[in-house]
């Protein structure tokens, strides 16, 4: 196998660390909804309880699925991008939406979201 395709293999295959990152991720958002306290359900200042559902950054997410820099935040950042994360919460009747900038750091925030039954169902394919 020439020098080529073999690095064209190895970029196409997942990191197993991006992979169990993914899991871990997917996890965690389907965990913020099936906690039933009040109060944030993780101990991180990042997440907020609001009517619509729990506002928090990709930043907070990797801090509370790793513990040391490999694969760095914009690898994470990416994979997360790339996924299905929205297909992959739907099940769970759960979905990602862009909610703001956060006006201090200019940290993009996100706003995980329960769906009605109906949108849920009439998504699946």
């Amino acid at each position: 196998m020439a020098m080529s395709e073999r690095r064209l293999l190895n970029n196409s295959e997942p990191k197993p660390v991006l992979s169990q990152m993914y899991r871990d991720t997917l996890e965690l958002l389907i965990r913020l909804f099936e906690q039933q306290a009040e109060a944030s359900p993780l101990a991180n200042p990042h997440y907020q309880r609001t009517e619509q559902g729990f506002i928090f950054s990709l930043t907070a997410i990797y801090q509370q699925i790793t513990s040391s820099s490999d694969p760095t935040f914009n690898q994470y950042r990416r994979m997360v991008f790339a996924s299905r994360l929205n297909q992959d919460l739907l099940p769970h009747r759960l979905q990602v939406v862009s909610h703001e900038i956060e006006s201090s750091t200019n940290t993009p925030l996100y706003c995980l979201i329960k769906l009605p039954t109906t949108a849920a169902a009439g998504n699946k394919k």
